[in-house]
């Protein structure tokens, strides 16, 4: 054999063990990740990546330990989006199956099994049954997917995640729970869909299995019962209004709390300060509770600081941050009446101050000695009524109270605007009406909160740089090259 034919069986050979070897080692890895699933979510707001909702609602159903079995239905063959629906599901699918042990799926071909889908009373193609024990909860495909944008930009959007959270959300509490909305005094109406209005936060609500009703504890009809706070409540919520209840309003409100429930009650600066409240121990003083870190460019929206309180786990897990505008500071009285427990849950920095007037520096209020007071600042406090204190019935639960210096927080122009407005919101709801297992269970997608902090000496700074030093640099920077072309 002359050397020319050596060599080439010799770099032949190499070359075929060295693909030999790469395919084998495919092998392994294609083994490897099915045995052991990993994948990495490279996007910038980890969209390919469980929202911390979801996941907290697995937790809780691998908690429980009963199995979830979920039956997906195929879509129509030959539509348009039919693979993106389909590979859309399948892929939800096997991350949740990835993440719950009693989770169990399955993928049905709606017109190869249409057997499967009689005996399971679906009809529609891109169905989804999900099933615990005796309790079922249908998904139909317009809960999964919505048409957006006109003509050659018309696209589908999958909303299964979302979906499927609301199912597990109707597992976990298979009867709905009520919450009232306090009217009468100019509160906020959850029918609203205006800025001001409560109309997103009842739209989270009814996903969290809660429905939303008004309550009017003024009006009656003749010969009926007295106006009182419903057995079936949940909780009980007042976002604003002017605070002048009559004598029968707070009895009625004091009456509920004496059986174990729950208030959210979000008073606005300058507005009377309700009794109950006195009777807590906590106060409202004039002025307007203000931080030299604000959320740019808005004076008066202080960065509150985030206190360890079972409410707020949802916001430090998420690293959120609520959004409040414009907030009532809070106090507490020392001693606090018997039987009343008080914990901060949001605050301002130690640099914070109870704003009463004063000059404007730069359009902003700042620190005046003799008038303000200086020091940090309670915006949310949690207030917890033990049983037998002269409040709440010996055998009834305890008593639950969140206090927050802003009903702006809870407003559509705020509550999916803010980043962590929408947790702190429904977590609040949670810990109010005693589901405190589905604390923290509903998170923002995990997606990087971009926040600006900043003093008002660094706002001020700001202004000079932009309107004053870049401006002066790009004259220089004109006339340098005029005077060099002057020069050729």
């Amino acid at each position: 054999m002359n050397q020319s034919w050596r060599r080439r069986l010799t770099y032949g050979s190499n070359a075929t063990l060295v693909t030999v070897m790469g395919v084998v080692i495919l092998g392994l890895l294609y083994v490897l990740a099915s045995e052991s699933r990993v994948r990495w979510d490279l996007t910038d707001e980890g969209r390919n990546t469980l929202t911390a909702d979801m996941l907290a609602k697995l937790s809780l159903l691998d908690s429980d330990g009963e199995p979830v079995e979920i039956t997906a239905f195929s879509a129509q063959r030959g539509e348009a989006d039919s693979a993106f629906k389909n590979r859309s599901l399948k892929d939800l699918l096997l991350e949740i199956d990835a993440h719950s042990s009693v989770v169990k799926w399955r993928f049905v071909d709606f017109d190869k099994e249409r057997l499967t889908a009689e005996r399971m009373g679906v009809t529609q193609y891109s169905h989804v049954v999900v099933q615990r024990g005796s309790d079922r909860v249908d998904i139909r495909s317009r809960e999964l997917f919505r048409k957006s944008g006109r003509g050659a930009d018309r696209r589908v959007l999958f909303l299964g995640e979302t979906s499927l959270a609301r199912s597990f959300s109707q597992l976990h509490t298979p009867r709905r729970q009520v919450v009232y909305v306090l009217q009468g005094h100019g509160e906020s109406d959850p029918e609203d869909r205006g800025p001001s209005g409560l109309a997103d936060l009842a739209d989270a609500l009814d996903v969290e299995r809660y429905d939303v009703e008004t309550l009017d504890l003024i009006s009656t009809q003749r010969g009926s019962d007295v106006p009182s706070v419903p057995d079936d409540a949940a909780m009980v919520l007042v976002a604003g209004g002017d605070g002048q209840w009559t004598d029968h309003e707070a009895d009625a409100l004091v009456t509920y709390l004496s059986r174990g429930g729950g208030m959210l009650l979000a008073v606005d600066p300058g507005t009377p300060v309700p009794n109950i409240l006195t009777r807590m121990g906590v106060g409202v003083p004039s002025g307007v509770a203000l931080d030299t870190q604000v959320v740019f460019p808005f004076w008066d929206r202080p960065i509150p600081r985030i206190q360890s309180h079972e409410m707020t786990q949802g916001l430090r897990a998420g690293k959120l941050t609520p959004v409040l505008s414009h907030v009532a500071p809070l106090t507490v009285t020392d001693p606090l009446p018997d039987g009343i427990r008080v914990s901060s849950v949001l605050r301002t920095s130690r640099s914070g101050w109870i704003e009463r007037g004063g000059e404007l520096r730069n359009g902003a209020p700042s620190y005046d000695v003799g008038l303000d007071e200086l020091g940090a600042v309670d915006l949310a406090i949690a207030v917890q009524i033990r049983p037998g204190a002269g409040w709440v019935r010996i055998g009834k639960p305890v008593a639950r109270v969140l206090v927050v210096g802003d009903s702006d927080f809870l407003s559509n122009g705020l509550f999916s605007g803010g980043p962590g407005n929408g947790t702190f919101a429904l977590d609040a709801v949670h810990w109010l009406s005693g589901a405190d297992a589905r604390v923290a269970s509903v998170g923002a997608r995990r997606q990087k909160v971009r926040r600006l902090a900043i003093t008002q000496e660094q706002l001020g700074s700001l202004r000079w740089i932009s309107m004053g030093i870049l401006p002066g640099l790009i004259v220089l920077l004109g006339f340098a090259v005029r005077m060099s072309r002057r020069g050729r």
